[in-house]
């Protein structure tokens, strides 16, 4: 008999639960928003460098140092300030070729030596980019891999990008509730990961530069850094 009142108790205190959340008023809303802000990037990274082989490895490794520091005096005689050029890579490693004898066989022979040195450049003007990157070739660079635009202040726009976001879960909160018929509260809770993503946007542009004489530059376009926000916030249901 006890257990059959307890059974029963428990029914109609299940059915009940919802009506109880109901009236007091326990409806939530969650909506993500999301904004994206175009930003043109106000300094450039170029990564230049040598590669070369030579019979021994001490004669490749000095044949590279050599051509290094000469790109990395010019890049200093050019007025880029010494915290703007960062050696990247410094590589040795043996070179082999392929033999093929006789009987149709083939084996890999060494070869000699290979070095690489790499060196990351940053411009803070970017119109000197493409002339830049074709004076270091006569500085006996043969190695040029990617360039990288970047922000020297990435929290001002990424600041916009969160304000925005912020208006587009408000805007996105608004319409359903109206569509629902119900009233929106009061907020309840934010969290906003941020995201950046360089990527060349359609807004794109030529960048002015200066051809040397009988110098062609390398034709660059900066285009545009994408800075993303996602904001996700919480509404009460009135």
């Amino acid at each position: 008999m006890i257990r059959t009142l307890l059974a029963a108790f428990a029914v109609v205190a299940l059915a009940l639960a919802p009506i109880a959340a109901t009236a007091q008023g326990g409806g939530k809303i969650r909506v993500v928003g999301r904004a994206t802000v175009e930003v043109a990037p106000d300094f450039v990274t170029v990564r230049v460098g040598v590669q070369n082989r030579a019979p021994s490895p001490t004669a490749a490794l000095d044949q590279n140092s050599a051509a290094a520091k000469k790109i990395i005096d010019f890049a200093k005689s050019s007025g880029i300030a010494e915290r703007d050029i960062q050696t990247d890579t410094v590589g040795l490693s043996q070179s082999f070729k392929t033999v093929r004898d006789p009987g149709g066989n083939t084996r890999q022979e060494p070869d000699g030596y290979q070095a690489n040195n790499m060196v990351l450049v940053t411009l803070r003007d970017l119109t000197r980019l493409g002339t830049f990157m074709r004076q270091v070739l006569d500085q006996g660079a043969n190695n040029i891999n990617g360039v990288s635009f970047g922000l020297a202040d990435p929290d001002k726009a990424a600041t916009e990008a969160r304000a925005k976001a912020v208006e587009n879960a408000v805007r996105r909160a608004q319409g359903l509730t109206e569509a629902a018929k119900v009233k929106l509260g009061k907020i309840l809770d934010i969290t906003y990961p941020a995201s950046m993503s360089g990527v060349g946007g359609e807004a794109a542009a030529d960048l002015p530069v200066r051809p040397m004489a009988r110098r062609i530059a390398v034709p660059v376009e900066a285009g545009a850094l994408q800075i993303s926000a996602e904001v996700e916030m919480v509404w009460a249901i009135e």
